[in-house]
């Protein structure tokens, strides 16, 4: 009788140790790929004040000038799109980069010094006005070609298109082609009455 208690003692201490065992192995592992991952949310903030830029910049990254914009939308524009050219160019800040563009239209000023070309830019990702004063250098894509002049570059190219004798003739006889169209159209010939009404109009 007097042992009872001692071996119910050690009856009780292991099956504790045996319940505390199974405990521990019923337990998640505490190893990394056992864990399971959370979501965790992070707030970056980058900033940087000079190259290497990316391909796909905001349109505020420019300092480009809004007078070569203002100039493009009211000039005389003309189209040329698809001139592949690799540009030097120089922004309003001083900031000089090199860009590779493709054309879209341009323009020139009265006096033929300066004007602005609207191109698209693989820098930038987006169409871009370009001031021919800012432009440092040139170089046709196509032929290898350095660009002394941009402006007569432009002009040239533009000359060579199929579309240029009927936009030159326009240009200098629009209004009497047209007036010749009307006459044309009211009576279905062109008489001799028609053609000298037409030399009236003329001056």
């Amino acid at each position: 009788m007097d042992y009872l208690p001692f071996w119910a003692l050690i009856a009780a201490a292991a099956g504790l140790w045996w319940f505390v065992s199974r405990s521990k192995k019923s337990q998640p592992s505490d190893s990394p790929n056992s864990r399971v991952s959370e979501p965790i949310e992070l707030k970056v903030t980058i900033t940087s004040e000079g190259p290497p830029e990316s391909e796909h910049q905001a349109l505020d990254k420019d300092a480009w000038d809004q007078e070569a914009l203002s100039t493009y939308m009211e000039g005389d524009a003309r189209s040329l799109p698809g001139k592949r050219l690799h540009i030097t160019f120089e922004d309003r800040l001083g900031k000089v980069t090199e860009r590779d563009i493709n054309t879209v239209r341009y323009v020139r000023t009265t006096d033929g010094m300066g004007g602005a070309l609207w191109a698209f830019c693989r820098l930038r990702g987006a169409n871009r006005p370009f001031r021919f004063s800012r432009i440092r250098q040139a170089t046709d894509l196509d032929t290898g070609e350095v660009i002394p002049n941009i402006g007569d570059w432009l002009d040239a190219a533009y000359a060579e298109r199929p579309e240029y004798p009927v936009e030159v003739l326009l240009n200098q006889h629009g209004a009497a082609i047209y007036t010749l169209f009307a006459v044309a159209k009211g009576v279905h010939r062109y008489a001799g009455l028609e053609r000298t009404i037409l030399l009236q109009m003329q001056g």
